[in-house]
């Protein structure tokens, strides 16, 4: 359930998964997928381990956990087969804690609309369809992750708000700093 839940919130475009898994296990994601997330390509990939390129391309900052390590792996091998440039801007990894969010499963996302209306699945009339009014393809993916991961911890909620409201109080800063994002590719 919970595989399930990270799949419709993420709504990834594409999976990887390693050439030669368990059968079983890969059959039940391709269901997964077929009923959650219809769009998703699926792609294979095996790679020589090479247990340095993560390392070497994150500089030692990688988590402890090897199966996550290994997907990294896996991850980057494949980006650079298939992209064959640069990811030296690809230089952090963000693990997403559960238990700092509240858990919206997939029913709750789209009965509440926040994403995507229940009409058309388009944006139109969705929380963030209403609230989106950022410049940047970063900023809109930003707005969408707070909207799906909304925050449980008091203090880092008020720390956004005072963030906001830096920008909600000082119209020029905010005309200013619009101008500038709208430049950024």
């Amino acid at each position: 359930n919970k595989l399930q839940d990270s799949i419709c919130r993420l709504n990834p475009s594409e999976i990887l998964l390693e050439t030669g898994m368990d059968a079983a296990v890969e059959e039940k994601l391709r269901k997964i997928l077929q009923i959650k997330s219809a769009q998703c390509n699926i792609s294979q990939y095996r790679h020589e381990q090479d247990e340095r390129l993560a390392e070497r391309h994150f500089g030692g900052n990688l988590p402890d956990d090897p199966e996550v390590r290994a997907a990294i792996e896996l991850l980057l091998a494949y980006l650079h087969y298939i992209l064959k440039i640069d990811f030296s801007h690809i230089n952090k990894l963000t693990e997403i804690v559960q238990n700092e969010y509240m858990a919206l499963d997939a029913s709750t996302l789209r009965n509440l609309e926040l994403l995507r209306n229940t009409s058309d699945l388009t944006t139109k009339g969705s929380l963030f369809g209403v609230l989106n009014a950022t410049k940047t393809s970063m900023g809109a993916r930003k707005l969408r992750s707070a909207i799906e991961f909304p925050l449980l911890n008091i203090g880092e909620i008020v720390r956004r708000q005072e963030a906001v409201a830096v920008f909600m109080d000082n119209l020029p800063v905010q005309e200013s700093l619009s101008e500038i994002l709208k430049k950024i590719c």
